[in-house]
């Protein structure tokens, strides 16, 4: 009661922005969730979009996020909505489960979450956060990368962080990595070649900067199906992982008509250009880290009934 308190009061002072996007404003509510661990937890459920996720008390910005009530507002709201009307998800780098959890619970009758998560601690975690919360059978979980050919990966864990698992070196690095894992991968396109019952209407991919190859491993599904992209969109990450920034947008606005960034920063969803978004060069956590592409109607007509700002803010975060 106490940590909520406090995160009612704090988010009216820095109501400007979502507490994410302000390295004091994370520090802060980091602090106030470790006083509400119990002493020697390690592991903590929180209740966040009406589901009971359990992940790693000492993480130090997702679990916080979800307790207090401020990881990826806007991405969840929208998310939940799309799936409503869709009939499948693929969910890539689906971490714990929080956008899995999510879309096994809105999808209609006879839907499915294929769900990728390639990092042994994080699978535990999706499976029984899914089977907690009593979707374990409408999601498939397949411990894999999706990438942009078949092959082995290596996997760099951040201490005490499980959203920042990477596949880059120089990230790993700078975020003090110190563990890793080799894991297989696999492209979307051969992947739902040999199923076609599970052709999306959403493709979720959140993978830390690669992005770009899960991407490229899924162009001919996004020729076929035309599904709804939820895309992280971070252009350092990217570069990272020695993807081109450019070659993502040329991706995404080559196949889909309507492009909207998910805008954190000013809490709101806007439609963007590519001009909007190369404007940032090389930026690394910059606020509208999200976006979403659509050429679906019934998903455009959602969208748009949430209200849709005509251009993403002007201000950004340079890390």
């Amino acid at each position: 009661m106490l940590f909520r308190a406090f995160v009612k009061i704090a988010r009216g002072v820095l109501r400007v922005v979502p507490v994410g996007s302000l390295r004091l404003g994370a520090r802060v509510y980091e602090l106030a969730y470790r006083a509400s661990i119990p002493h020697g937890a390690t592991e903590i459920e929180v209740t966040a979009h009406g589901l009971h996720l359990t992940g790693p008390a000492h993480d130090k910005f997702m679990m916080p996020g979800l307790y207090g009530g401020y990881y990826e507002e806007q991405e969840a709201a929208l998310f939940t909505r799309l799936a409503a009307a869709s009939n499948v998800i693929v969910d890539v780098g689906a971490n714990i489960g929080l956008y899995a959890c999510l879309g096994a619970a809105q999808l209609p009758a006879g839907g499915r979450v294929i769900a990728f998560e390639p990092v042994p601690t994080n699978l535990d975690f999706l499976r029984r956060n899914l089977d907690r919360n009593g979707l374990l059978n409408r999601v498939d979980i397949e411990a894999a990368a999706a990438g942009q050919a078949s092959g082995e990966l290596v996997i760099h864990l951040v201490p005490d962080n499980i959203a920042l698992a990477s596949a880059s070196a120089t990230r790993a690095s700078n975020m003090r990595s110190t563990e890793s894992v080799s894991v297989p991968v696999v492209t979307l396109d051969s992947y739902l070649a040999v199923r076609p019952d599970r052709l999306p209407d959403i493709i979720k991919t959140d993978t830390e900067g690669y992005d770009g190859y899960v991407l490229q491993g899924a162009l001919s599904t996004i020729k076929l199906a035309e599904p709804t992209l939820f895309i992280e969109y971070l252009p350092r990450w990217l570069l990272e992982c020695d993807f081109d920034p450019t070659k993502v947008l040329d991706m995404v606005f080559d196949h889909y008509p309507h492009v909207f960034a998910i805008d954190e920063y000013c809490r709101r969803v806007a439609r963007c250009t590519k001009a909007d978004l190369m404007r940032f060069g090389s930026a690394g956590n910059f606020h509208c880290a999200n976006l979403v592409a659509t050429s679906r109607p019934e998903h455009l007509a959602i969208i748009e009934s949430l209200g849709v700002a005509d251009r993403i803010c002007s201000r950004r975060l340079s890390s």
